[in-house]
């Protein structure tokens, strides 16, 4: 077999993505500050039944923030959020998971929300462009799939937290796709509703965003009854997922940081 098929079947997987981005983090850690925890790391949530490989663990030099990277490598389809408003607003709010453990006795362990930096816009509907409406879920099923593979490997990190006098950690689900991310602006008040479309929008590229959406299909966290109203229920089945464009991920890194109020 010639090198240029050995090539070809190499980069019909989305192998070299996942392996660029890797190499990419532990050269510039001078930059950001992180470095690779793991490559292809298995995890497992046994209580779902659900499980595979998380492409990329990155962990911060206070080895306190973890961030789970799924790789996503596309071709000629740019993924376009849409905004229903006039103008795009960032927002620093994200969902995280905490686990908090001292000598294995847990303290705290679940989704909470937090502030965090890089501020970007937010999302909770995708398009992909040049793509049927079916295909609008593809973004969704692997936004899912990540908060999935997050909470299996806090779940595995926490059954360690026994050999440690404390574990403090936050965890954070990110898509790093070779996909140009445009935000997409419209007034709903002029959808037209005998045809469900607009005649116009405005489009702008941006570098990274955040994809919130309730995207778990677990069970909700328990509420109290003074918590339990429409906005208390939507919040708790939410998920943040960041979603970078990968020419864009040690910028992205450069500036990932939690508020000082979050950390101890």
């Amino acid at each position: 077999m010639d090198s240029s098929k050995v090539t070809k079947i190499i980069n019909g997987s989305g192998f070299p993505l996942q392996l660029g981005v890797g190499s990419l983090v532990d050269s510039t850690t001078q930059e950001h500050g992180w470095k690779v925890m793991f490559k292809e790391h298995s995890w497992a949530n046994y209580e779902a039944e659900t499980g595979g490989f998380i492409d990329l663990l990155l962990i911060d030099k206070s080895r306190s923030i973890i961030l789970n990277l799924e790789c996503k490598r596309v071709k000629n389809v740019s993924w376009l959020f849409l905004n229903a408003e006039k103008s795009v607003k960032n927002r620093r709010h994200v969902k995280a998971f905490h686990s908090v453990a001292e000598y294995g006795k847990q303290k705290i362990f679940g989704w909470h929300d937090i502030s965090a930096e890089p501020a970007t816009p937010e999302s909770q509907y995708c398009v992909i462009g040049g793509h049927d409406g079916a295909s609008r879920s593809m973004v969704e099923k692997i936004a899912a799939d990540v908060v999935e593979s997050t909470e299996g490997f806090a779940i595995e990190d926490h059954s360690y937290s026994h050999q440690l006098e404390k574990l403090f950690r936050y965890y954070f689900n990110v898509i790093v796709t070779t996909a140009p991310l445009r935000i997409s602006s419209f007034d709903p008040a002029l959808v037209d509703l005998s045809t469900g479309e607009i005649d116009e929008a405005s489009s702008v590229e941006v570098p990274y965003l955040r994809f919130r959406k309730q995207l778990s299909t677990h069970s909700m966290p328990q509420l109290s009854w003074t918590e339990i109203d429409i906005r208390g229920i939507s919040t708790a089945k939410e998920n943040t997922v960041f979603i970078v464009n990968s020419n864009h991920i040690v910028a992205f890194l450069s500036e990932f940081e939690i508020d000082e109020q979050y950390i101890p």
